[in-house]
C-alpha cells in the first residue's frame, strides 16, 4: 500500500509538473505569437497608410491629365462626327468651276463632268494644316467653302505656323497644283485660316483620266 501511495504520488507530481512546464510552454508561446502578430499588424497598417498617402498623391497628380484626356476624346469625337457630315453635305463642283483654271481651260463639258465625279471631298478645321513645306503632295484642291492661308516657312523658324501668310485663298480657288503635276515636295506650307471644305483630284487619276481620253475629245 504504501508503494502504491508512492507510485500515485510521483506520477501525480510528475503530471503536475508536466501540465506546468506544457502551460507555461504554450503562455510563452501565446505571447510570441501575440508580439508577432502585433508587429505584423503594425507594419501593414504602416505599409497601408504611406500606400495611401502615394495613392491620394497619384489620384492628384492624374485626375487633372485624365479629364483633359477625356475632353480631347470628346473634342476628337465631335470633330470627327461633324467632319463627316460636312461630307455627306457635300456635292460634287460644278464643271464651270474647273474651268476658270488653265489646266481644265479647253476641256470638254462632258470630261469636266468625269472629272469631278472623281475628285473626293475633305473638310479641315480652323488651324489644322493642309500642305506642309517639304512634304509630298499628289492632289490638286479646290475650296469649297472657307478660306485658307499659304505661308511660306524661313529655314530655322520652329513655330507650328507663322505668323504673317504670304497669300490668302478663297472659295473656287485651286492650290497645289506645282506638286500636283511635277510631283515635287511643296514650296510653301497651306493652313487653314476658318472651317474649310475641299474637294481633292488626285495625281494618279487625273493622269489615269487623260490617257483615257481619245484624241480630238480632250478640246472643245
Amino acid at each position: 500500500e504504501f508503494l502504491k501511495r508512492e507510485s500515485l504520488r510521483e506520477t501525480s507530481d510528475y503530471n503536475r509538473v508536466y501540465r506546468a512546464r506544457t502551460e507555461k510552454l504554450q503562455a510563452q508561446q501565446t505571447q510570441w505569437l501575440s508580439i508577432i502578430y502585433t508587429e505584423t499588424y503594425l507594419r501593414l497598417f504602416i505599409f497601408c497608410v504611406k500606400l495611401g498617402k502615394a495613392t491620394r498623391s497619384l489620384r492628384t497628380f492624374l485626375i487633372p491629365i485624365w479629364r483633359a484626356r477625356n475632353v480631347l476624346r470628346k473634342k476628337k469625337k465631335m470633330r470627327e462626327a461633324y467632319t463627316k457630315e460636312r461630307v455627306s453635305e457635300m456635292r460634287p463642283p460644278d464643271p464651270r468651276r474647273l474651268m476658270v483654271h488653265p489646266f481644265f481651260e479647253y476641256w470638254s463639258e462632258q470630261h469636266l463632268k468625269a472629272m469631278c465625279s472623281t475628285m473626293t471631298p475633305t473638310c479641315y478645321h480652323k488651324g489644322e494644316h493642309i500642305v506642309l513645306q517639304g512634304a509630298q503632295e499628289t492632289r490638286l484642291f479646290l475650296i469649297d467653302r472657307g478660306q485658307v492661308e499659304v505661308h511660306e516657312e524661313k529655314e530655322g523658324d520652329t513655330r507650328p505656323q507663322p505668323a504673317a501668310p504670304t497669300l490668302v485663298l478663297k472659295e473656287n480657288q485651286f492650290f497645289g497644283e506645282l506638286s500636283f503635276i511635277l510631283g515635287e515636295p511643296c514650296d510653301q506650307s497651306v493652313w487653314c485660316k476658318e472651317d474649310t471644305d475641299l474637294w481633292a483630284l488626285s495625281r494618279d487619276v487625273f493622269f489615269s483620266r487623260v490617257e483615257e481620253m481619245k484624241d480630238g475629245q480632250l478640246i472643245r
